[in-house]
């Protein structure tokens, strides 16, 4: 699982595109934020990594959190 910030000031969004397409697993999630760190600030962040990692549930392909 990939995310990054949509708006945040410098290319994190393009970074973490272009690390999550080259890996055939990758779900890219992008937060509707407009800072770095939406693990905790994002509740839908939070949910999305949480059931990550206690059921390795894979969010679908294009989440978007809002802001």
């Amino acid at each position: 699982m990939s995310g990054a910030p949509s708006a945040a000031p410098g290319p994190p969004a393009p970074a973490a595109r272009r690390s999550a397409r080259p890996l055939a697993s990758a779900t890219l999630v992008t937060w509707q934020g407009q800072a770095h760190g939406a693990l905790p600030r994002s509740p839908c962040v939070v949910d999305l990594v949480t059931r990550f990692l206690m059921d390795a549930s894979v969010p679908r392909q294009g989440t978007l959190c809002p802001p």
